[in-house]
């Protein structure tokens, strides 16, 4: 802290501003100039705040930036934090091998000072967002404030997140854009937005807001309306029993008496009924009933487990056995992949796979059921690739090498030092050939596969259905 003070006073004094300490420079404790760790455990240190003064009028004699008043005088807008330590589980600090700066600047609120508004809901990218939303609402404005707030950040968020990709799931990123999703439409309804009457208007005012600057929102606007209708049918068919269930929950004698609603039951909610921990307690907290977030993440951390086990599978590639069969199976579903997302778009990515002697089964990311002639391009895609008796490549590279060459991965905190990617394609003879190559497929697998397309027979999809909220099954056949 010492030397970040000086630091400061250096600064200050080149720059010719006054820095009488106390004033301009706050030295504060570890209660308040302290980061991380996230967890019980991780990178942690000493961090130094940027504030800039509103200039109204102080709360009070203690009324200081940094001391946590919350009074709005003062607007946190950087914070320089000194990762230096790792916290361990038993409360201690080890000094990091590399100790480094870890640096964040709040760009909305740095918006809102610059345009000289009061909150970070009044910059130019959300303001029209709860203008719009203002439109819509059937109920007073001043006393659900934050459902606007809530409803216009998510909403943006969660657009970005599919262009970029992301679709809908009960893990990972999927989790947190279904999150938003949800959350955004259990606001919504404390708006009094009708049901259907939300995602089009809201986002045709994004989609005009970012157009410039992000062109992906425009490029995948059909798209992005399709999830988040989806996930609004989706979520509709569940909330009212979800709600019934939670309403009989709050009346169970066990929370009445414990005023608390125990971790499993939350996560019972969460699993089955598609409420977010977040709505749990949202809904808990307006009858004065706390929830067990420390059950409810041991719970999910038991379904995660059970998520990696089935990763691990889907990684190995699914295979029931190593039969000939099952490997020319498993060299499909490359192809399989890679014509989905010629033909479906490039936000499809593999949820899983199930590879038998007889067929194989592929779970893929995508929010609606395929009409006839995706299908049969998806088809003929596959049995062309098969035709032109493509040469099947391994090669052994390091995970950015294989990420910069193109190479799909859906495993990543999985992925070691060295990975294997697959490649299949007409190749040109020339050392760096995973690179230099046209290729039909390229993704991280442990394999085994054919040595050529030619080998697999004809391929035929035989059904497509839904597998979970977001995810499309195929079985398919080969000939």
């Amino acid at each position: 802290m010492d030397e970040s003070v000086r630091l400061w006073q250096e600064q200050f004094s080149s720059s010719g501003v006054p820095s009488v300490e106390g004033e301009r420079i706050v030295a504060l404790g570890r209660e308040d100039n302290w980061w991380g760790p996230v967890g019980e455990t991780g990178p942690c240190g000493p961090d130094t705040e940027m504030f800039y003064d509103t200039g109204t009028a102080p709360c009070g004699t203690q009324c200081r930036a940094g001391c946590g008043c919350g009074c709005g005088k003062y607007l946190e807008i950087w914070n320089d934090v000194f990762m230096e330590f790792s916290m361990q589980a038993d409360g201690s600090c080890q000094r990091l091998p590399r100790p480094n700066v870890d640096t964040g600047l709040g760009m909305a609120r740095m918006l809102a000072v610059l345009n000289g508004v009061e909150s970070v809901y009044d910059i130019d990218v959300l303001k029209p967002l709860i203008d719009c939303l203002a439109n819509l609402s059937t109920r007073d404005h001043a006393s659900i404030a934050v459902s606007f707030r809530i409803v216009a950040d998510h909403v943006t968020s969660a657009c970005h997140i599919i262009a970029d990709g992301v679709a809908p799931a009960n893990t990972e990123r999927g989790y947190v854009l279904r999150r938003l999703i949800r959350r955004s439409l259990v606001h919504a309804r404390k708006l009094g937005v009708r049901e259907r009457a939300l995602w089009r208007p809201l986002f045709d005012q994004l989609r005009r807001l970012y157009v410039d600057d992000y062109p992906g929102i425009d490029e995948h606007a059909d798209h992005i309306l399709q999830i988040l209708t989806g996930e609004e049918e989706q979520f509709g068919r569940t909330i009212e029993t979800g709600l019934k269930q939670f309403h009989g929950l709050v009346e169970a004698d066990a929370v009445k008496r414990d005023r608390t609603i125990d971790g499993r039951a939350a996560f019972e909610l969460f699993a089955t009924y598609g409420f977010p921990l977040e709505m749990t307690r949202e809904l808990a907290g307006e009858r004065g009933i706390g929830v067990d977030e420390e059950g409810f993440r041991a719970e999910f951390a038991r379904h995660q487990e059970l998520s990696r086990q089935g990763a691990r599978e889907r990684f190995a590639g699914g295979l029931a056995d190593k039969s000939e069969l099952a490997v020319r199976y498993h060299t499909t579903t490359h192809l399989l992949h890679a014509a989905l997302r010629q033909v479906l778009g490039g936000h499809v990515e593999q949820r899983g796979s199930h590879i038998t002697a007889e067929r194989l089964r592929f779970d893929f990311s995508h929010p609606r059921k395929l009409e006839q002639e995706e299908k049969s391009r998806i088809e003929a895609l596959v049995n062309w690739a098969i035709e032109r008796d493509y040469s099947v490549h391994c090669a052994e590279l390091s995970a950015d090498e294989a990420r910069e060459g193109g190479a799909i991965g859906l495993f990543k905190e999985r992925y070691g030092d060295r990975v294997k990617v697959y490649a299949i394609g007409d190749f040109k003879p020339a050392p760096c050939a995973m690179r230099e190559s046209l290729t039909f497929s390229k993704e991280i697998c442990g394999g085994p596969h054919v040595e050529r397309t030619g080998d697999l027979g004809r391929f035929r999809i035989v059904k497509e259905q839904s597998a979970s909220g977001g995810v499309r099954r195929v079985r398919a056949t080969l000939e």
